[in-house]
């Protein structure tokens, strides 16, 4: 970690809080901060968030004797809004009949989006779009239209195994794809803290927030815009905010004439051959 000057945690689950402690303890870098995030859905919760996200501003600002303004926020947000509505776009175009890219190609360039510096990721993906429009791929005739949701899901070798059975992942509901970019900040002359709570809060929402029942919502909306013909649910074995909702999940899906298949996973690429056989048994029973 000594390439690190800083780490910044949230209290997403009791390991990230741990590894916080355990980094706080060692001194494994100089600047260490955990970050409350939100669960619940109100203005209340916007304003608290943005609170929190004002106190971790003024922390980077005094560790690093920087200035951030709520100019050069406005400015991020900006930038950081072109890069969503250039992913929404190549999404809206995964609803055609032969969409332009697999749903492992779709995820990559998404999470190109976290790795690259934003300005030069942004330029990338715009000089790409007339490309990708023209552009198809190939999939067998008739090839069912799969919707995958699941959590950390970083590796695309998932979807790749899936595709390879003989299906389209034509649409996702990961925090690693659609959810991480769906709804935009926009443009603001108020606080642009309390815009960026807003937008993480009410974005399409995952296991980990309180209200299960729009995240389902969502997730059949898209798989009727879609034309998704199943959904393959990938929980991540550690993940136990999604297992938790996981019979719910089912009921709602089931009730909507859904069809389902779930197979819990590990984060890394593991136990393939297993998940081989569920999909193919999975597009078996769709067809």
């Amino acid at each position: 970690m000594r390439f690190l000057d800083g780490m910044v945690f949230t209290d997403w689950d009791d390991d990230e809080r741990r590894l916080y402690d355990v980094c706080a303890h060692v001194k494994a870098v100089p600047f260490n901060y955990i970050l409350h995030v939100s669960r619940a859905d109100a203005p209340r919760a916007y304003s608290y968030y943005a609170m929190l996200l004002r106190r971790l501003i003024d922390a980077v600002k005094q560790q690093w004797s920087v200035n951030i303004s709520d100019a050069s926020l406005r400015a991020a947000i900006e930038l950081c809004d072109r890069a969503r509505v250039l992913q929404r776009r190549l999404y809206e175009w995964r609803r055609r009949p032969v969409p332009p890219v697999s749903g492992a190609e779709a995820l990559g360039i998404v999470m190109a989006g976290f790795y690259m510096p934003k300005t030069e990721y942004v330029s990338e993906l715009e000089g790409l779009m007339d490309y990708l429009d023209q552009r198809r791929v190939l999939v067998p005739d008739g090839a069912p239209r799969l919707l995958v949701a699941s959590d950390h899901l970083d590796f695309m070798s998932y979807l790749e195994i899936v595709e390879n059975e003989g299906c389209v992942v034509a649409m996702d509901d990961l925090d690693t794809g659609s959810r991480h970019f769906w709804n935009t900040v926009g443009t603001t002359d108020g606080d642009p803290a309390y815009a960026l709570a807003k937008r993480y809060i009410t974005r399409p929402p995952d296991p980990r927030m309180a209200f299960w029942d729009r995240q389902v919502d969502q997730v059949i909306e898209w798989a009727n815009e879609y034309d998704i013909d199943g959904v393959l649910h990938l929980p991540y074995l550690g993940g136990f905010e999604r297992l938790c909702c996981n019979p719910y999940f089912t009921r709602r899906l089931e009730e909507a004439g859904l069809p389902l298949r779930t197979f819990v996973r590990e984060y890394h690429v593991a136990n393939t051959g297993q998940l081989r056989t569920h999909v193919g048994a999975f597009l078996e029973s769709l067809d």
